[in-house]
């Protein structure tokens, strides 16, 4: 309002931000979540639209729309009313239009959330249920606007789990199902049985635990972990400044730093720093590389 040429905002003004996260999983696994809050003090009525391509589209039984090669999915499945409208068109060539259809998603409150899966695909369809799971600090359940966690089960021919979490505000430490945080943004995906990690994205934090269990724990700033584990080998790229790490990556032959190859240690499933800090007295900083113990970088015995 006070930029001079801005348009003057109502008296009810609405502040919408929108997150987008895309984990670059491989071709035909591929998908996005788009999360979108909506803060206001009062009441309104926010319609979320999305404009597909011609063709048929219907809803399933959990508000979810199937078009041609695209699923989008709601999390909010009893929150939300939801509508086609297939009064518009688009235009490929000059002078001709064809009807395409724009779904629409509505809720009505203050501050509400928008979290939506967006999956594209050829020939293999996929079934998507989204489940919104709790979030607490502490024993205070959190509300959605302040950060989003779901459960995102996708049925076909190579079936898998994904958990996903961000964070809106300023991230303290949280729990959300079987996790606990307190990272910008969390993103683990598992096979349907749900015993074996096969991805793990983890940005800006320093702790991320399952059931309890460390799966990364790391001490630096504005850190990035992307964990690719399979049966055979866990490839780790991490990117930001790192101070020390204890990563969750079985058989891990591959780990880099900022696009450089990193000395690590395999200490069963997990993967450690090299140089192990023994101890720190009067501002001597004692560590072990390899065989060699050194102290503030002068070997000693």
């Amino acid at each position: 309002p006070s930029c001079g040429s801005c348009p003057t905002m109502s008296t009810n003004p609405v502040i919408i931000s929108r997150d987008i996260f895309y984990p670059k999983l491989g071709e035909n696994l591929d998908y996005f979540i788009v999360s979108d809050v909506m803060d206001a003090n009062s009441n309104h009525d926010y319609r979320q639209y999305w404009h597909l391509t011609p063709g048929s589209v219907s809803f399933d039984s959990n508000k979810v729309t199937i078009s041609p090669n695209l699923i989008i999915a709601p999390a909010d499945k009893n929150e939300i009313s939801n509508s086609i409208d297939n009064s518009h068109w688009i235009s490929y060539t000059y002078g001709t239009r064809v009807n395409a259809p724009i779904v629409e998603y509505r809720k009505n409150g203050a501050t509400e959330s928008y979290d939506t899966v967006i999956f594209p695909f050829k020939n293999d369809q996929p079934t998507i249920l989204i489940n919104r799971l709790n979030v607490f600090e502490g024993a205070n359940q959190i509300s959605s606007d302040k950060a989003s966690s779901l459960e995102i089960n996708i049925d076909r021919n190579e079936d898998f789990k994904d958990y996903y979490y961000v964070s809106h505000i300023t991230s303290l430490l949280r729990n959300f199902g079987d996790y606990q945080t307190d990272a910008d943004l969390i993103f683990v995906r598992k096979d349907l049985v749900g015993n074996a990690k096969k991805r793990i994205i983890f940005k800006k934090g320093s702790i991320l635990k399952e059931n309890g269990i460390d799966i990364v724990r790391v001490a630096g700033s504005n850190i990035i972990v992307d964990s690719k584990i399979s049966l055979a080998s866990s490839e780790v790229k991490i990117t930001g400044t790192l101070n020390a790490f204890r990563i969750y990556a079985p058989l891990a032959n591959s780990v880099t730093l900022n696009g450089n190859p990193l000395n690590f240690v395999q200490d069963g499933d997990y993967i450690t720093e090299s140089v192990i800090i023994l101890c720190s007295l009067n501002n001597a900083i004692i560590k072990k590389q390899d065989d060699s113990i050194y102290n503030n970088g002068e070997p000693v015995s």
